[in-house]
Formats: structure tokens, C-alpha cells, sequence
């Protein structure tokens, strides 16, 4: 399942006011409703991550000795692990790499 976006709106319904203090008090009592949990999101700032659309996206530069040496690429998540992405191949200035399916607990 994917993250949700900037400003989405969840209801959830006959499920606001639920506690065991509304539950024992006279207005619960009376119209026997719960109401409605609406949770907007909102997305904040990251210093390192930007999101663009569904996709985390992460930029690092490096050194043309790191480059040329190969030297993976050291990621620390927003969970806090920290990744070590190989450079294998031969990289110019607008390469990316793309990792699918990382997931962020």
C-alpha cells in the first residue's frame, strides 16, 4: 500500500467520541452517537528526503574521487538504519539509482 498524499482527508466512520468517559456520559446517553474520526495529514518537511508524489527522493552528492573509487553511498533512513548503496556501474552527472520496495517502518 502506498503512503498518502499532502492534505488527504480519512474518515472513519462512528468512530469520534469513543471513551469510556463519552460512553458513560449523559450526551452519549442521550443521542447514542459516536460522530465521526476525521484524521487530516499533513506532510512536513524533511532535510534530507523530498517527496514527489509516492517516491521518497534522496540526494547525494559525491566527490569525483569517490566516483571513481566506486565507494557506496551511505543512506541513513527515516527509521534510522543505515543503507550502503553500491556504486557499480559507470555514473555521470545526472545519474540516479532507484530502490524499489524499501520499506520505512
Amino acid at each position: 500500500m502506498k503512503g498518502y498524499g499532502k492534505d488527504t482527508i480519512l474518515t472513519i466512520p462512528d468512530k469520534g467520541n469513543e471513551s469510556p468517559e463519552t460512553k458513560n456520559s449523559k450526551l452519549y446517553l442521550f443521542n447514542n452517537s459516536q460522530g465521526d474520526l476525521i484524521i487530516q495529514i499533513n506532510e512536513l518537511s524533511h532535510n534530507r528526503f523530498k517527496r514527489v508524489g509516492n517516491d521518497l527522493i534522496y540526494v547525494q552528492t559525491i566527490t569525483l574521487q569517490e566516483a571513481l573509487n566506486a565507494e557506496p553511498v551511505i543512506i541513513t533512513t527515516l527509521d534510522n538504519r543505515t543503507l550502503n548503496i553500491a556504486i557499480d556501474q559507470i555514473i555521470t552527472y545526472y545519474y540516479f539509482n532507484e530502490i524499489y520496495h524499501l520499506i520505512f517502518t
